[in-house]
């Protein structure tokens, strides 16, 4: 696998970039060309420190400069700096493409003030010939004082740009070989004349003439540009036509996700686009260059004789052209850049194609993305060493190495004293400079060094790993478990994998910048909760934590297991584990023999071994009632049963839906419509009593041996010859005393077994509490029926009507409580009673219902600022606005919601124009508009009725 590394440093020099759709590739020949350019540079700055300090002392003493002396030092100066470089950094003309690179307009400075020091490129930090005796601080700009009469006089004295200010607007965006000045550009255009130069220099001696011929020299440019651009998406187009159309119907993120630098056009679509544009642009600039022949310079008359000189068009126009093609050497070297690294990127492009064709596997998947990762970090730590050593042969230091010149001592201010002479001060000076410039020596050498050793991603990955190993191969030893089955190599394997994908995804700064923020938090409240000797929970059926003492929560821990006695502890502390795993293998396995079960259905049931673990309990804070009780959850997720728990459940809990339906209520809007019906069959009296009630720790208290006991009876009533599809009723009841009988967990570094009941968590226990509650309930359901009344039960919640007397009621309600000790409720019989999220009220003979809301419950929905896709805020308030029409009697509770629910949108960050907009949608869908704007109530009842029995997915 060749992965290439294509990000490169941005250097002052170096060539912005001509297309949008291309990317520079760093290589060897780009790194001497760079060099080549810093020693131009630097060679150019030392001229300029060269220049004399102007005089700060009396400036009437001083003598004047007169315009003529300032001009001629000018034009001095200009002739000894300027000088021409073919490799001069070449810009894009047009201002169009994302190609333009914008230069810093001169400041214009006022009077008395000093112009601006010029701070020194990234590259100007440069090591001397010889480390041992030069100074290596960065060179800067003296400061100069000029006068507004110096900048006037200058002002008008300085013809060397008029070219560019005159002649064309963007000559800023011009490469660099066009925007030297006029007598420079003069002397390279004659360069590149063969034979006499005697003629064009004549020529060139007229302002308008050589303003004619950068104008031309402008417009070549621009065309050649274009042509090569043309050219590139040519081969672009022919090279990479397969890699286009598969990448124009892959998902976006098969390119980051694949490490695939292909930052190209991805489609047809885009590609005929941008050809177009180039053809746009060029025919443009075509046309210009047209008409500018056609404006043919001017007939010079000489100075010297009064004779004229016909200008020949073909001398020109072969100087333009050669001067040109000189100039964008550099330019045509990147476009033969581009394409050498286009070809490497499309072979990219096939090896992922390829790879994928042949459908592999998830961790085939995260395999290949690992090693082509690791080749790609490979190969930036080489471009590294690779910079670095060329810093070193060219004795140039990075920019970050200029801070050490004044960083490290004090000394400068110390010889700055006036108590030192002037040859201590020297020696002083010197002895500094030379221990900080070899000190930056041996730095980049140390750097080099460890770059070189760096550890490999296999290396670090397989240090951690064998740490890993050997830990978990010692916990494997302690509970009998070899490290050498398949299994544990498998285990293994994935652990290896998942370290090499740790170690070469990292973080995004905006993530790490996140997790540490969060990671102070936490430690933050760990510190704050330890030093208080407090533990924080989440809560149950809220969204707010629960602060209280450790002692005080661990209290009401043990009071819990000691009041249901549901728990005994393991006292020889040996993990249960592969004893739990080893019975149901073999109890597996004996059905399977027995052909009481199919193969599948072993497979299905088998524990799991990658990831089998014993299940731990904790509680949760039950904040919406009195005194905070605790809530006991098992974590059943990697439990040695929780495969038969899943089996058993999807076989019972369909049976005991069905049987059970008419007694059992699924949602708000089920309960709604079962009262609408109680009503409308007059059976609503102004006596009318609701009752509600719930069974205590009904999961925990539930007999083992009557909770089988019902479920033997549950699966004789309604079973097919004694068979639930292909199980017979021995294997089923065979299984369900498997799950109850290794309900094993781990607590506060203890075993435990839990002895009554079934695990909450586990999803068996759900069904077999229901079957239970089931033949529990029976008697109560008889009366109900006989009185014509309603019941109806949601778990461990029942609701119920009566026209007895409240006595009566409570007597019965007694009787129930009675009949089985495992078995306790509590009950409210009022006219007024709040059930799942409906508040239900007989007033009068008249039933109002509407949303209940729990005090502990938040005011809150989906954030609008959410990352879920918008519809799901639309669908947010539609079924919120369902939900109120349906559970509200009237329309005065419905605007009541309505208004509530408008308030917690607002909370959640809605915008006032998100929530008309999909309020106005909800009532004209429905055709309910009065309802909002006039709170009609006779509209409302029709809206009520319709979508309370619109069918729902409940």
């Amino acid at each position: 696998i060749i992965t290439m590394n294509h990000n490169s440093e941005n250097k002052s020099h170096e060539l912005s970039p001509v297309c949008p759709d291309v990317q520079v590739h760093e290589s060897s020949q780009l790194l001497e060309n760079q060099v080549v350019i810093e020693q131009q540079q630097q060679q150019q700055q030392q001229h300029e420190k060269k220049r004399k300090k102007k005089s700060r002392g009396n400036r009437q003493l001083q003598p004047q400069l007169t315009n003529d002396v300032i001009v001629q030092t000018k034009h001095e100066n200009e002739e000894e700096a300027e000088v021409f470089d073919i490799d001069c950094q070449i810009e894009p003309l047009f201002p169009l493409d994302d190609i333009t690179k914008n230069k810093t307009d001169q400041m214009n400075m006022n009077k008395r003030k000093r112009e601006t020091k010029v701070t020194t490129t990234a590259e100007d930090t440069m090591l001397v010939k010889s480390f041992s005796q030069a100074s290596i601080s960065q060179p800067t700009t003296k400061k100069k004082c000029r006068s507004s009469k110096q900048q006037h006089s200058n002002a008008e004295t300085k013809p060397n740009h008029t070219l560019k200010n005159n002649s064309d607007k963007t000559w800023k965006d011009l490469p660099d070989y066009l925007t030297v000045p006029d007598d420079v550009f003069k002397r390279n255009l004659l360069n590149q004349v063969t034979g006499d130069q005697t003629i064009i220099s004549q020529w060139l001696e007229d302002h308008s003439i050589l303003q004619y011929a950068w104008k031309y020299a402008s417009l070549t440019n621009q065309i050649s540009y274009l042509k090569m651009a043309e050219n590139f998406m040519e081969f672009y187009t022919s090279t990479a036509m397969e890699e286009i159309n598969w990448l124009s119907v892959a998902p976006k993120t098969m390119m980051t996700e694949n490490n695939m630098n292909w930052i190209y056009c991805k489609t047809e679509k885009n590609i005929h686009q941008r050809r177009m544009s180039i053809q746009r642009q060029l025919h443009v600039v075509t046309s210009k260059l047209d008409e500018h022949l056609q404006q043919r310079p001017p007939v010079l008359l000489t100075r010297k004789e009064p004779t004229t000189i016909d200008i020949n068009m073909s001398i020109l126009s072969v100087a333009i052209l050669a001067f040109v093609h000189k100039g964008q050497q550099r330019l045509r070297d990147r476009f033969q850049e581009r394409e050498a690294a286009l070809k490497l990127d499309v072979k990219d492009a096939r090896l992922v194609q390829s790879f994928y064709k042949l459908n592999p596997t998830e961790e085939q998947i995260r395999s290949a993305k690992v090693i082509w990762q690791a080749c790609i970090d490979e190969q930036k730590a080489k471009e590294e060493v690779s910079i670095l050593k060329q810093r070193l042969s060219t004795q140039r230091l990075s920019p970050s190495y200029g801070l050490l010149d004044h960083s490290i001592d004090n000394l400068e201010r110390i010889l700055a004293q006036p108590g030192f002479q002037q040859d201590k001060r020297a020696y002083f000076n010197s002895s500094r400079q030379k221990l900080i410039t070899q000190y930056k020596y041996q730095m980049m050498t140390l750097t080099i060094q460890a770059t070189e050793d760096l550890k490999s991603l296999d290396e670090i990955a397989d240090n951690e790993f064998q740490t890993i190993r050997s830990k978990t191969t010692a916990c494997l030893g302690d509970h009998y478990t070899s490290a050498s089955d398949e299994h544990a190599k498998e285990f293994f394997h994935l652990i290896k994998t998942r370290l090499y994908e740790f170690r070469s995804a990292p973080l995004s700064h905006k993530l790490m910048a996140r997790a540490k923020h969060e990671n102070q938090l936490v430690l933050s409240i760990q510190r704050k909760l330890k030093k208080a000797n407090a533990i924080i929970r989440r809560t149950d059926k809220s969204k707010i934590f629960y602060i209280c003492s450790s002692e005080e929560f661990e209290q009401k821990a043990i009071d819990y297991m000691k009041k249901t006695g549901a728990y005994q502890q393991i006292t020889n502390a040996i993990n249960p584990l592969g004893n739990i795993r080893h019975l149901i293998t073999n109890l597996l396995d004996n059905l399977k023999e027995k052909k009481s079960i199919t193969n599948e259905q072993w497979k299905n049931m088998l524990p799991n071994l990658r990831n089998c673990e014993l299940p731990h309990l904790y509680f949760i804070p039950k904040v919406h009632k009195i005194n905070v009780p605790l809530r006991p959850i098992m974590s059943f997720k990697g439990s040695s049963a929780i495969n038969i728990s899943k089996f058993l459940n999807d076989l019972l809990a369909p049976i005991h839906l069905r049987v059970a339906r008419k007694t059992t209520y699924i949602s708000g809007t089920d309960l709604i419509r079962q009262l609408e019906n109680y009503r409308n069959s007059s059976r609503l009296q102004s006596t009318t009593l609701f009752i509600i009630f719930d069974v205590t720790d009904l999961y925990t208290m539930i007999p083992r041996d009557g909770a089988l006991d019902a479920l033997a009876r549950f699966l004789n009533k309604y079973s097919n010859n004694r068979k639930i599809g292909n199980l017979s009723i021995d294997t089923i009841l065979r299984l369900s005393r498997m799950v109850l009988d290794t309900n094993y967990f781990a607590y506060n570094a203890k075993y435990y077994k839990q002895i009554r009941g079934g695990a909450m968590g586990s999803p068996f226990t759900m069904v077999l509490a229901n079957i239970y509650m089931l033949d529990w309930e029976q008697k109560l359901i008889e009366d109900q029926e006989s009185d014509k009344e309603l019941y109806g039960r949601y778990i461990d919640d029942v609701f119920m009507t009566t026209n007895l007397s409240r006595a009566d009621i409570i007597k019965r309600l007694d009787e129930a409580n009675n009949k089985d000790p495992n078995i306790k409720i509590t009950y409210t019989v009022q006219s007024a009673v709040d059930f799942l999220d409906v508040a239900i009220e007989n007033k009068d003979q008249k039933l109002i219902t509407s949303v209940f809301h729990k005090p502990a419950a938040e005011s809150c929905v989906l954030p609008f600022s959410s990352d879920h896709p918008r519809y799901t805020h639309r669908n947010t308030i539609y079924c919120g606005l369902l939900r109120a029409v349906r559970f509200c009697s009237d329309v005065y509770h419905f605007d009541h919601e309505r208004f509530n629910f408008e308030l917690t949108l607002i909370m959640s960050g809605y915008p006032l124009s998100f929530i008309n907009l999909h309020f106005k949608r909800f009532f004209e869908a429905n055709k309910a508009m009065n309802v909002w704007k006039h709170i009609d109530d006779n509209t409302y009842q029709q809206l009520h009725r319709k979508l309370l029995y619109q069918s729902t997915r409940n």
